[in-house]
């Protein structure tokens, strides 16, 4: 396992036996030995936007998975870890894609569909007559005056 220094400084951090491992601005470290208790030193010193952990093997992997938290700091190459700091280097590493040219058949026209129109009769309609003003009032009258002789 290698640890990425994603910072500007130079860290100093503690390994085991007493020993410093030093890792110099934006490079790896060299292999060192994970243990989990290493691996939870890292993420609790550090954040992902400073270090990256570089999983090789499955071994390193593994051990990287029994520290829950650890997950987001672990990659699996150099590659990703140096992309991860430096978003411009992993734009200018990818190629722009060429716009595709497709050429433009032009389509066929439809050939006009003749259709015979038929002439259609309107239905004629008669005017419907309304009573007059007079005939309402008349009718309304009767019905009173059939009541008032009761």
């Amino acid at each position: 396992m290698r640890i990425y220094n994603g910072t500007k400084f130079t860290l100093t951090l503690p390994y085991a036996g007493g020993e410093n491992l030093t890792i110099a601005p934006k490079t790896p470290s060299g292999n060192v030995l994970c243990t989990n208790e290493f691996i939870a030193t890292l993420i609790t010193s550090y954040t992902t936007d400073e270090i990256a952990i570089i999983a090789a093997g499955p071994f390193e992997i593994s051990a990287c998975a029994n520290v829950p938290a650890a997950t987001n700091y672990v990659v699996q190459s150099l590659e990703e870890a140096i992309a991860r700091f430096n978003p411009s280097a992993k734009k200018a590493e990818q190629p722009k894609p060429e716009p595709k040219k497709e050429e433009v058949k032009p389509e066929p026209k439809p050939e006009p569909v003749k259709e015979e129109l038929k002439k259609v009769e309107a239905p004629q309609m008669t005017p419907v007559e309304t009573p007059k003003k007079e005939e309402k009032k008349q009718k309304k009258e009767e019905p009173k005056k059939e009541e008032e002789q009761k």
